[in-house]
């Protein structure tokens, strides 16, 4: 057993050692691709920053002249202020339009009621026309019924009259007549 014992213990060396170089080759192998990895990076992380810096260089000249290379803040608060004056003198400009407006709307106003006692005045004259017309008519209308009644009067008073001469010629005719027989007797 102890021959056994020692072959097992040999074979556990050994099979140890074996283990413990697969195990160092393994890491050796695992840093060469780790350093072999990071050098693929920096590489790559190199060649990207060039060509970051290449295109940015070309961008650089190609936009050297552009109208974007302004300082877009200043233009802009430019622009506000200039934005801000010109609601200034709309604000200015619209107060005075409705100002006059106003004046405007005012005077008519003030023309419309002048008018409208105007008007009043000359509906209150053609009233008092209407109602002087009315009274001219009714007493036209009275003229003319009086001076029918007149000529109905007159015309009475010379038929009367007729009727009196004649009567009176009646009687006149008849006293001749009297008398007549008188005078040859």
């Amino acid at each position: 057993m102890c021959a056994k014992a020692t072959s097992e213990s040999a074979f556990g060396e050994w099979a140890r050692e074996e283990s413990t170089k697969i195990m160092s080759i393994r890491f050796a192998q695992r840093d060469a691709v780790k350093n072999d990895l990071k050098q693929d990076r920096r590489v790559y992380l190199d060649r990207l920053v060039a060509s970051q810096r290449d295109r940015d260089e070309r961008w650089a000249r190609k936009l050297h002249k552009s109208p974007f290379a302004v300082d877009l803040v200043a233009e802009d608060q430019r622009i506000a202020e200039e934005n801000r004056v010109r609601e200034i003198v709309e604000k200015r400009r619209a107060k005075s339009a409705a100002v006059r407006s106003r004046e405007a709307h005012s005077r008519i106003f003030k023309r419309a009621t002048v008018e409208s006692d105007e008007l009043d005045q000359l509906r209150k004259e053609k009233r008092q026309l209407l109602t002087n017309e009315k009274q001219l008519k009714a007493l036209r209308d009275v003229e003319r019924s009086n001076a029918r009644t007149l000529q109905i009067l007159q015309a009475r008073q010379q038929k009367q009259q007729e009727l009196r001469k004649m009567r009176q010629m009646r009687m006149g005719a008849e006293d001749d007549e009297n008398e007549s027989p008188r005078r040859t007797m």
